[in-house]
């Protein structure tokens, strides 16, 4: 269950997954903005509806442009924190009406218990895919690191973060790698 750039980050993970011999099926709530169920794809999909629109997805999406574009750079911090609040609480209500798509369907339920899968392989993003394998039996692996600079992957889900000189994700510090490797010629 992912979409928009988790959707495209995934995709070359799932294709390489078939590529080496394995079965993947993906679920696609009616909402997806990106996720085309109709195209060609080594993949089966498994459609399921869900109580949020195309268009609510869409608007969530731009609002959250709109901010970490043109709006952020201008705030304090309290006025980030207060709108960034704001904009995962909308995000979360969809991703809870998304997850209740898939727990509270019968049919999709009995679909993935019968589908005997080995993984579920999902995106942070998506609160509740510990919750459907925890209810399949099956492990969990999430495909992205996604918080700022990894701390949340790596100080709550224990994921190795090895020392880096590269920027956190999201940590809005930008460098200039030549500019490095000349203060750190060792690395070259």
């Amino acid at each position: 269950m992912v979409g928009g750039s988790h959707w495209i980050n995934m995709k070359p993970v799932l294709n390489t997954l078939i590529d080496r011999g394995h079965q993947v099926t993906v679920l696609v709530p009616s909402s997806s903005l990106l996720m085309n169920i109709s195209e060609p794809s080594h993949f089966r999909y498994e459609p399921f509806n869900v109580s949020v629109s195309v268009e609510d997805v869409e608007e969530s999406r731009n609002n959250f442009f709109q901010f970490s574009m043109y709006e952020m750079d201008h705030m304090n911090y309290l006025q980030i924190y207060i709108r960034a609040a704001e904009l995962m609480k909308t995000q979360l209500q969809i991703v809870l009406k998304i997850l209740d798509g898939v727990l509270k369907s019968e049919t999709m339920m009995k679909k993935l218990k019968e589908g005997n899968y080995d993984l579920l392989l999902s995106d942070p993003m998506h609160p509740g895919s510990d919750l459907v394998a925890d209810i399949l039996g099956i492990p969990l692996v999430f495909s992205l690191r996604f918080s700022v600079a990894n701390n949340w992957e790596r100080l709550c889900g224990q994921v190795p973060a090895p020392p880096s000189f590269v920027p956190g994700a999201k940590s809005k510090l930008t460098i200039n790698i030549s500019v490095i490797m000349h203060f750190l010629p060792e690395l070259s």
